[in-house]
């Protein structure tokens, strides 16, 4: 079967997309949803950014202990997605943890991944659409983080940015771990039971950030199908 030649690296990017999302509304709710805690919203939030560096350098160690770029990029995803639901429990320690630790090895796994899996003479366009939807669903997660937080409060918004994590895991299982060849099919991919998996990553994530939403503030949900 033939196949776009840049079907994984797009799969790629949308992880990015819902990744990015979830970190940004996590970044701009936190004045809110940790205003009354101790030590500040702000403080909390450098430990996460901390923690999300401090764990980018530790990343190359990891690669020798996990076969795949796909199996660390879903870890890490699913580390974000259990970590924004939890933030409100046990003094938002735990979920501040799982959430830098995530995104910490979702930034250099994911970029890595893309890069793996792009063909050579495409691949200045897999980084560059990658780079495009990190940081187009970072400006559009901040004011939505924002609105959330102000409106239906701190649990629904983790569940929001949850949702969107975890919805990015369902993309990345449905990609290759190899570059597509020139008919579009890989050996690596012929043997892969998630071959014939979602074919537009991006319309999934978008599907899944309607449902955030939706999950998360009900009585708006009519206004945002409507536009």
């Amino acid at each position: 079967m033939t196949t776009h030649p840049m079907r994984s690296s797009r799969r790629v990017a949308a992880a990015a997309g819902g990744a990015f999302a979830s970190i940004y509304i996590f970044y701009t709710s936190a004045p809110t949803s940790l205003a009354i805690s101790t030590p500040s919203a702000g403080l909390r939030v450098g430990i996460v950014m901390l923690i999300v560096v401090v764990v980018q350098l530790l990343v190359p160690l990891l690669s020798r202990y996990v076969s795949t770029r796909r199996r660390m990029v879903t870890a890490a995803l699913a580390a974000m997605g259990a970590g924004r639901p939890t933030l409100p429990a046990a003094g938002h320690w735990p979920g501040m943890a799982l959430l830098g630790l995530g995104f910490g090895v979702f930034v250099v796994a994911s970029t890595a991944w893309a890069k793996e899996i792009a063909r050579p003479e495409l691949l200045g366009e897999a980084l560059g659409l990658y780079g495009f939807r990190a940081a187009i669903s970072g400006a559009v997660g901040a004011p939505i983080g924002l609105w959330l937080a102000q409106t239906v409060g701190v649990y629904r918004t983790a569940v929001a940015g949850g949702i969107l994590a975890f919805g990015s895991v369902l993309v990345t299982l449905s990609t290759q771990t190899a570059p597509e060849t020139t008919g579009g099919v890989t050996p690596s991919e012929d043997s892969e039971p998630t071959k014939h998996g979602f074919q537009s990553g991006t319309t999934l994530v978008a599907l899944i950030g309607v449902v955030a939403l939706s999950a998360a503030a009900p009585e708006h949900a009519h206004d945002l199908l409507l536009f």
